[in-house]
């Protein structure tokens, strides 16, 4: 009797913790999971979290040509072009976080899933293509459910080692 008080408790708090490593970590490995943080990130206003889930273009031309930390800040991409895009995300964080009249008001949404709007490949400097995907959200505000089609902003995936990342935002139709 004395083992099953501490050994059940024990089990369960076990599982629980796993459960959640297990969600935390495969979330970004799908789309949906993937949309689902970043979602999160804008209605926690959480641009930490935003960062992490998000990659430059500049980052994945660094990445094909293997450069190092050192070769990263004496080159182009990564001194000029890497920041510049960095910048450009963290405008489109504020962008979105903010809020307007014709964009989503995070802080009173609830996220339901996503719409794929579009599909193609974006040329990178380098002459390599990656592909993205265009996504729209499907949430409830007020008790209505959105149009996933004109909701702004549309979020840009892009896949990236087994996961995806986000690569922007899109606040035009």
């Amino acid at each position: 009797m004395i083992y099953r008080h501490k050994i059940l408790p024990f089990f369960l708090g076990l599982g629980l913790i796993l459960g959640v490593t297990a969600c935390a970590s495969e979330s970004a490995k799908t789309e949906q999971g993937l949309l689902k943080l970043v979602f999160a990130s804008l209605q926690a206003n959480n641009q930490e979290e935003f960062d992490a889930l998000t990659i430059t273009p500049a980052e994945i031309m660094l990445d094909e040509y293997d450069v190092g930390p050192f070769q990263e800040k004496s080159s182009y991409i990564g001194q000029v072009l890497k920041p510049e895009e960095e910048q450009a995300q963290a405008q489109q964080f504020q962008q979105a976080v903010s809020g307007g009249a014709e964009q989503i008001d995070f802080k009173h949404s609830k996220f339901l899933g996503v719409t794929l709007l579009s599909a193609g490949e974006q040329e990178l400097l380098s002459g390599n293509r990656i592909p993205y995907k265009i996504y729209g959200l499907e949430l409830e505000a007020n008790g209505q459910k959105t149009d996933a089609k004109t909701t702004l902003p549309q979020f840009v995936i892009t896949p990236w080692k087994n996961e995806y990342r986000l690569l922007g935002l899109k606040f035009e139709n």
